[in-house]
C-alpha cells in the first residue's frame, strides 16, 4: 500500500519527473557549494542572499522570522509520500459537485487506518497542537489589520504563551509546498489562500484563522486545542444556509498537529481534483468547504468537530460589522465578517487601524488621518535634555473628539474638573482636545488614531499630548471629589518625569523620558490594561472604571431623570460593549455614577463583603432599554418600597399573561414566572433585610456566561425578593415587537424628523414577523431578528413606500424616508441619543 501502484503510467511519469528535478537541484546546489568554497578561500563572506532559502534535499536554511513557528525540518516530499497510501479519488466530473458520489475517496479505509495509527502511536491521546495562530494576507490589496490585530496584538497581550504568524507573499516564497505548481498558476487570491493554509499547517501545525475574523473579547482559544487531544485535527461546520443541500465544514478555522495524515490527505485530494474542476465550478467546491466535507466527512475520517457557536455563530455575510451584537453570541470565541462576500473592502479602507504599522510593509508609509509618523527619538537623548528639576505643568487635559457640547460630551462629568477642581486648586488650567485641534500634527503612534477610537488609541493619544505639552490627563469617567480641600496628588509635586494615579490619571513633565518610554511600551503591547482599584496614593476621585475609548462612543442626553438608586452597574461576564454604552448614557441621564463590572472576578468583587454598599441598579441585558414603561415607573416603585425591609427587585418582562401593565409582586419559593425574561435587578445593599443571604445568592449566580437569576429565585425563602414586570397579553414574539415599536418611532422622529404611519386596527403575527393593517390595507411590517435586530417598513394609503429602517438596539444601520417614490432622506450608521 505504501509503495504505490506498480504499472500505473501516471505514477511512472511522476516518478520520472521527480528524478529529473532531483538531479537538477543536486547540480544547482553543487554549483552553490563550489562558489561558496571559492569565496571562503578568498576571505569573503558568503553571499547568503544568493542561496535559495530552502532545498528540497537539505531543508530549511533560514529560520522563519517568528519564534513561535517551527523551522521546517529537512525532508524529501517523495520520501514523505512513500509512507502514505496513494489517494484514489473518483469519479471526477461525472456528477453534480453536491452529489456524494462525485470526487469520492475510493480508498478511504486505507487513509482511515493510517490516521488512526498516527493517533494511537504518535498522539497517544495527548495531541500537542502548537499554540500559534496562523493568518494569511497575500496579494496587492490592503490587509485588514483592524481585524488581524485582534489576534496579532490584543489576543497575544491577553494570552501569554501563544504565538502569531502572518503569511505574506514574502513568507510564502520561503515555504516548500507540495502543491507549489497549483499555487503559482492560480490567479485568484482567495483560492491561493485555500491552497496555502494546508501547506504551512502540514509543516508547522497550529491554529489557522481567516483574516476576516476577529477575536471576541480575547477569549482564550485553548479549549479548541483541548478538543483535539484525541485526533489532533479540529474543524467546525459552517452555519446552515438554504442554498446548500447539506451541512458542510468551514475551512476558515483549522487546528492540527504538524505532519498530520489528514492534512496531507487534503493536500493530495486538492492535487488530484484541482485541474479537473477549477475552471468549471465555484472555488468553495474545489479548494474550500465542499472539498473538506467530501474528503473528511464523507470518508469517515477521525476528526474533532468544534461547536459551531464557538467559531461560526452566524453566517459570514455582514454588510455592517459595526452593527453586530456580540452579546447575542455569548459562547463565541471569534466572529467572521466575510471580507469578500460582504463587500467590505471600502469598510476596511475607512477604518483600518494597524497597530503594527511601523513594521507593516503596507502601512509603514501611509499618511494617517491625524497626521504622519513622527521620528522616534533616542531615549538617552531625551534623558540628556530633560531637566531633573522639571515639574508637571498645572494643566488638566481631557479629550472630546466630537467637540464641546456634542452629544458625545459628558459635560456634567467634566464640570467636576473645569469648575469644582479649578476653583479649589488656584493656578490650574483646564484644557480639552477635539479632533480639529489634534489633526495636522506628526505623531509617534499615528497609525492608532483612526475612528472609531478604542481605549488603547485614546490613552496613547493623550500620552503623546502629555509628552508634548506636560500636565495631567484625566479620563472622562474619573470625577473629582469636591469638598475636601486641595488634593495633594496634584499640589505637593513629585519628580516631573511621570506619575500614574487612581482612575487612570497620568501626569508628566514636557518631554518626559519616562512618559515616552511608557508610551512605546503601550504601543508595542497593543492594549491598555483595565484600571487598577483605587489606592491611597491618590488622587481623590470617583473612579467609574471606563476608559475614554468607551466613554466617547456613548451619547449623553441634555435631559435628566430621577432613578431611585444611587448607582448603575454594567454587570457582564464577557463584556457587552453595547450594554456598557447604553448604561453610560442612562446613568448620565439619571445623574448617578456608572460602574463597569466586566468579567467574573470583577462581578464577584462588586457583590462581595467589601463591594458595593448602596442601593444599586445592576443591568445584565440590553433589553432593559426596550422596556420603556418599566423604566418610567421604576423610580415610583422603588420609593414605595422605602429604604429598608427588602433585598432585591428583579426587572423583566412577562408574556402570555392576559394583561398589559407594569406590576410589582413578591416572589415566594418556587414562584418563578413561567414566561419571563429578566434584564437586571435593583439590589438594596445599603439596608438589606438579610444581607449575608443576599450576597451569597448573588455570588452563586455569577458564571462564565453571565449572571444566572436562578440563584435568587432559589433564595426567595431567605431574602425578600420582588419582581417588577412589564406584562404583555400575547406571545413572547408579540411582546418583543410591541416593546420595539417605540424605539422605531423614536429613530424616525429623532434622526429624520419624520412621523411613520404606525397606527393599526388589526395585526397578524407570523413568528417574528408582524403585519399591521388599517382600514383593511397593510400599513407596516416589522421583523425582529434572532440577534435583536429590527427591520421595519411602512406604506402610504396609495401603497407607495413611506419609510423603512434597519436597526439594532439604539444603533440605526440605515434609515430611508420616501417622497413621490424616491428617497428624500437617508441616514446610515447613526446612534440614537
Amino acid at each position: 500500500m505504501a509503495g504505490g501502484y506498480p504499472g500505473n503510467p501516471q505514477v511512472e511519469e511522476l516518478q520520472r519527473r521527480r528524478e529529473k528535478l532531483r538531479q537538477e537541484i543536486k547540480e544547482v546546489e553543487a554549483r552553490i557549494a563550489q562558489e561558496e568554497a571559492l569565496l571562503q578561500q578568498s576571505g569573503q563572506e558568503k553571499l547568503l542572499h544568493h542561496r535559495p532559502s530552502y532545498s528540497l534535499l537539505k531543508g530549511g536554511e533560514e529560520a522563519i522570522p517568528s519564534t513561535f513557528v517551527r523551522q521546517v525540518s529537512p525532508q524529501d516530499f517523495d520520501e514523505v509520500l512513500r509512507n502514505f497510501p496513494l489517494l484514489d479519488v473518483g469519479p471526477i466530473g461525472s456528477f453534480n459537485h453536491w452529489d456524494r458520489r462525485e470526487c469520492a475517496v475510493q480508498n478511504k479505509d486505507a487513509w482511515k487506518a493510517v490516521s488512526e495509527k498516527y493517533q494511537k502511536e504518535v498522539l497517544k491521546g495527548n495531541a500537542q497542537i502548537p499554540k500559534v495562530i496562523h493568518q494569511i494576507w497575500i496579494g496587492p490589496k490592503e490587509p485588514p489589520c483592524l481585524w488581524i490585530d485582534t489576534f496579532r496584538v490584543e489576543y497575544l497581550a491577553a494570552n501569554p504563551g501563544w504565538g502569531f504568524h502572518l503569511w505574506s507573499d514574502e513568507e510564502v516564497a520561503k515555504l516548500p509546498m507540495i502543491n507549489e505548481e497549483i499555487y503559482n498558476k492560480e490567479k485568484m487570491w482567495q483560492c491561493k489562500a485555500d491552497i496555502l493554509r494546508l501547506e504551512f499547517l502540514w509543516h508547522h501545525g497550529g491554529l489557522y484563522v481567516d483574516a476576516d475574523m476577529i477575536s471576541v473579547e480575547t477569549k482564550p482559544l485553548d479549549k479548541i486545542l483541548e478538543l483535539g487531544k484525541e485526533t489532533g485535527w479540529v474543524i467546525a461546520y459552517e452555519p446552515d444556509t438554504k442554498d446548500k443541500p447539506y451541512s458542510i465544514l468551514g475551512n476558515s478555522v483549522i487546528a492540527c498537529t504538524p505532519h498530520h495524515p489528514l492534512t496531507l490527505m487534503l493536500i493530495l485530494y486538492l492535487k488530484q481534483t484541482f485541474d479537473h474542476k477549477r475552471n468549471h465550478i465555484d472555488v468553495f467546491a474545489v479548494t474550500g468547504p465542499v472539498m473538506y466535507t467530501k474528503c473528511l466527512v464523507d470518508s469517515g475520517m477521525p476528526i474533532s468537530i468544534a461547536p459551531q457557536e464557538w467559531l461560526y455563530p452566524a453566517f459570514h455575510y455582514v454588510p455592517n460589522p459595526d452593527a453586530i451584537n456580540f452579546g447575542a453570541f455569548p459562547k463565541c470565541l471569534m466572529f467572521q465578517f466575510g471580507y469578500t462576500c460582504s463587500g467590505l473592502e471600502g469598510y476596511v479602507k475607512s477604518k483600518n487601524r494597524c497597530k503594527k504599522a511601523r513594521q507593516c510593509p503596507f502601512h509603514s508609509k501611509k499618511v494617517w488621518p491625524f497626521g504622519p509618523f513622527k521620528e522616534l527619538p533616542k531615549l538617552e537623548d531625551l534623558e540628556t535634555r530633560f531637566s531633573a528639576d522639571a515639574t508637571v505643568p498645572k494643566v488638566i487635559h481631557q479629550v472630546i473628539l466630537g467637540g464641546l457640547d456634542s452629544n458625545h460630551d459628558p459635560q456634567r462629568w467634566r464640570q467636576s474638573w473645569w469648575d469644582d477642581f479649578c476653583k479649589s486648586h488656584p493656578g490650574f488650567e483646564y484644557r480639552t482636545w477635539s479632533k480639529e485641534q489634534l489633526q495636522g500634527r506628526k505623531w509617534f503612534c499615528a497609525n492608532l488614531y483612526v475612528e472609531p477610537f478604542d481605549d488603547h488609541a485614546i490613552t496613547s493619544l493623550m500620552m503623546e499630548i502629555l509628552f508634548e505639552e506636560g500636565g495631567f490627563y484625566v479620563p472622562l469617567s474619573t470625577l473629582h471629589q469636591p469638598g475636601y480641600g486641595e488634593d495633594a496628588f496634584f499640589t505637593e509635586g513629585f519628580e516631573g518625569n511621570f506619575v500614574e494615579g487612581n482612575g487612570g490619571v497620568l501626569g508628566a513633565g514636557k518631554g518626559s523620558p519616562e512618559c515616552f518610554q511608557r508610551l512605546m511600551e503601550l504601543y508595542e503591547k497593543g492594549a491598555v490594561p483595565s484600571m487598577a482599584p483605587p489606592g491611597p496614593e491618590g488622587p481623590r476621585v470617583l473612579q467609574m472604571g471606563f476608559r475614554d475609548g468607551m466613554v466617547l462612543k456613548a451619547r449623553y442626553p441634555n435631559r435628566s431623570r430621577y432613578l431611585g438608586a444611587q448607582q448603575v452597574v454594567a454587570f457582564t461576564a464577557a463584556g457587552d460593549q453595547r450594554l456598557e454604552l447604553a448604561t453610560l448614557g442612562f446613568s448620565y441621564e439619571c445623574q448617578v455614577p456608572c460602574f463597569s463590572c466586566k468579567g467574573v472576578d470583577a462581578m464577584r468583587e462588586a457583590v462581595g463583603d467589601m463591594g458595593i454598599s448602596s442601593k444599586a441598579l445592576f443591568l445584565t441585558d440590553r433589553e432593559f432599554f426596550q422596556m420603556d414603561r418599566l423604566r418610567q415607573e421604576l423610580p415610583g416603585f422603588l420609593d414605595q418600597l422605602g429604604v429598608q425591609g427588602w433585598d432585591a427587585v428583579l426587572l423583566g418582562v412577562e408574556w402570555n399573561t392576559g394583561q398589559e401593565e407594569v406590576v410589582i409582586f413578591p416572589v415566594v419559593p418556587g414562584g418563578r414566572p413561567q414566561n419571563c425574561k429578566i434584564a437586571g435587578l435593583v439590589v438594596n445593599l445599603a439596608a438589606p433585610q438579610n444581607g449575608a443571604a443576599l450576597r451569597r445568592a448573588l455570588q452563586r449566580g455569577i458564571t462564565e456566561d453571565g449572571f444566572e437569576f436562578a440563584s435568587l429565585f432559589e433564595a426567595a425563602g431567605q431574602i425578600k425578593l420582588q419582581f417588577l414586570a412589564e406584562k404583555y397579553a400575547g406571545s413572547m414574539e408579540e411582546a418583543r415587537i410591541f416593546r420595539s415599536m417605540p424605539l422605531v418611532h423614536r429613530a424616525f422622529k429623532t434622526l429624520a424628523d419624520h412621523e411613520p404611519p404606525m397606527h393599526f386596527e388589526q395585526h397578524e403575527l407570523h413568528g417574528n414577523l408582524m403585519k399591521g393593517f388599517l382600514n383593511g390595507s397593510l400599513r407596516f411590517e416589522m421583523i425582529l431578528e434572532p440577534n435583536g435586530g429590527i427591520m421595519f417598513r411602512c406604506w402610504n394609503e396609495d401603497n407607495s413606500t413611506n419609510s423603512e429602517v434597519k436597526m439594532s438596539d439604539c444603533n440605526v444601520e440605515w434609515l430611508k424616508v420616501y417622497f413621490n417614490h424616491q428617497v428624500c432622506k437617508e441616514i446610515k450608521n447613526e446612534a440614537l441619543p
